[in-house]
């Protein structure tokens, strides 16, 4: 399972809005079929701005199911790799320092889905319904933190600062947080994926995150 310990569990119990587990061992999992397309497939036909919407209502009501957190990884642990590592790069040096900063202030701590994107989200005869779950408890506005990396194969749109913006303004709100500390958590949760994948993506995504908490906040 990885680093998706916890996701059985958090989708079991985000019920008819997570795509059911039919069954399960310790490195397999059986869930329904979804006949559907992703919300990244309908991201990448033209209607990414439509996808974003969705994606923020599909956030907004796994939040207010208020799932339990047992059995759950708790998000500074996840976060390991940039909280102890050791890097020359000073926008990794950056993310770093904030990192260190938000888990310090110990918010209120709730049950994440932990990998909220487009391409885990599929269309069944219930509706939207997720997949793929971390299985994390964190801060709430840490949900859509990735989602800012996504979809995938809309490098240019996802690095547009108009499309940035309008997410920080618009999930900020699904979630219940300011634009500010979403912006925070996606500066933090992007530098985690370039220490383990290292693309030009995630690297140009940090710096425009990074300049947005410096100029914009």
């Amino acid at each position: 399972m990885g680093n998706e310990i916890g996701g059985i569990a958090y989708l079991a119990r985000a019920g008819n809005l997570a795509v059911p587990i039919l069954d399960h061992s310790v490195d397999a999992v059986l869930m329904g079929w979804c006949a559907g397309a992703s919300l990244g497939d309908r991201a990448r036909k033209g209607d990414a701005t439509e996808a974003d919407q969705e994606l923020g209502r599909i956030a907004g009501r796994l939040a207010a199911r208020h799932i339990a957190v047992e059995g759950l990884q708790p998000l500074e642990e996840f976060f390991s790799a940039l909280l102890q590592g050791r890097f020359i790069d000073p926008n990794l040096q950056e993310a770093q320092a904030l990192a260190l900063l938000l888990f310090a202030q110990k918010e209120p701590e709730v049950a994440l889905h932990g990998d909220v994107h487009f391409d885990n989200v599929l269309l069944s005869g219930e509706g939207w319904q997720v997949i793929d779950a971390k299985g994390l408890y964190g801060p709430a506005a840490y949900e859509l933190a990735n989602a800012f990396r996504h979809p995938r194969g809309c490098r240019d749109y996802l690095l547009n600062p108009g499309t940035i913006d309008w997410r920080l303004e618009n999930w900020s709100g699904a979630l219940g947080c300011s634009a500010w500390k979403l912006c925070q958590w996606a500066a933090v949760k992007t530098a985690l994926s370039l220490i383990w994948s290292n693309t030009a993506q995630d690297r140009e995504l940090l710096a425009v995150l990074l300049d947005r908490l410096r100029t914009c906040f």
